[in-house]
């Protein structure tokens, strides 16, 4: 990746996010797919997942330094993982809930 286009998107500059966020989306989702639990396959879409990651990064770009070529890769897988991780937890946080349910007719 080109440092001056992450620079330029870490200053506000929206067109060089887009171009930066187009370029990621193929390699993303394969990334989330992968890394996709089994027990959300097939209740979450890498989709959405890339869809949450891209609104992330546009909301968080001002926070983003970048130092070499790669670091708007390493920063936005990280928090491609990071949302994983998060669905991951409220998903198995939500399911655990359910079970501690007491229903009336049992």
């Amino acid at each position: 990746m080109s440092l001056k286009l992450a620079q330029a998107a870490s200053t506000g500059d929206r067109q060089a996010l887009e171009q930066l966020l187009l370029l990621h989306l193929k390699p993303l989702k394969g990334f989330l797919t992968n890394r996709l639990p089994a027990d959300l396959r097939g209740l979450i879409a890498p989709e959405d997942l890339v869809q949450d990651v891209c609104i992330l990064a546009c909301r968080h770009i001002r926070s983003f330094t970048p130092q070499t070529p790669d670091a708007f890769s390493a920063w936005l897988f990280a928090i491609a993982l990071n949302h994983l991780r998060c669905v991951h937890r409220t998903h198995r946080n939500l399911k655990r809930d359910r079970r501690r349910e007491v229903h009336p007719d049992d």
